[in-house]
């Protein structure tokens, strides 16, 4: 591939980025104007910071250990696993790697 073929497979990736930021901010927006506007000042979207549904809250507890020992053995070893592994085998087990205990 030519370096001005690059260049612009480069531009393409940048403008897909550029789409996909620019739609989590219209969702935001459009979000919170309805959340004011349409739905009173109470609102009924009950979302700390949409299009998010979560709280950051960080702790330490009992598992922390195995999941610190998943995530390293997953960088560490996960790329190379996911080019042999097939699809049927792949999907379920990047899931069961992600997938929250508590």
């Amino acid at each position: 591939m030519t370096v001005s073929g690059r260049k612009q497979e480069c531009r393409r990736d940048l403008w897909a980025v550029a789409a996909a930021i620019g739609l989590v901010v219209l969702a935001v927006v459009i979000g919170r104007v309805l959340n004011r506007t349409v739905y009173g000042s109470e609102g009924i979207l009950r979302l700390g910071w949409p299009p998010l549904y979560a709280w950051w809250l960080p702790h330490i507890g009992p598992g922390t250990p195995a999941a610190l020992a998943v995530a390293a053995l997953v960088v560490v070893r996960g790329p190379s696993t996911a080019r042999r592994l097939s699809w049927r085998v792949l999907v379920p087990s990047v899931w069961g790697a992600g997938s929250p205990s508590g």
